[in-house]
């Protein structure tokens, strides 16, 4: 448990760090480049970010729908019942 505990910890004070822009970057580089360049450079190193965040998030949907329908098929050639919401008949 205090692992997983830890783990969030890392990362909220990730996303906190982010948004406060205290994270930790390689900075000497862009302190070289002029002022316009060092922008565009930055803006190029966010875009990349969030195209490998938003792959990650497509890759990660299709793994859960792919492991769901695992299930499903394992379920229906065992003769079980399927796991779907709706087959849960709790009382009101």
């Amino acid at each position: 448990m205090t692992s997983y505990l830890f783990i969030w910890r890392a990362l909220f004070g990730a996303a906190d760090g982010f948004k406060i822009d205290m994270h930790l970057r390689v900075t000497v580089v862009i302190q070289k480049l002029k002022p316009k360049i060092a922008k565009v450079v930055l803006a190029c190193s966010l875009l990349i970010i969030l195209g490998y965040l938003v792959a990650l998030i497509v890759w990660g949907y299709n793994f859960c729908v792919f492991n769901y329908e695992s299930v499903q098929r394992q379920a229906w050639k065992k003769k079980l019942m399927p796991i779907y919401p709706e087959s849960f008949n709790f009382p009101a």
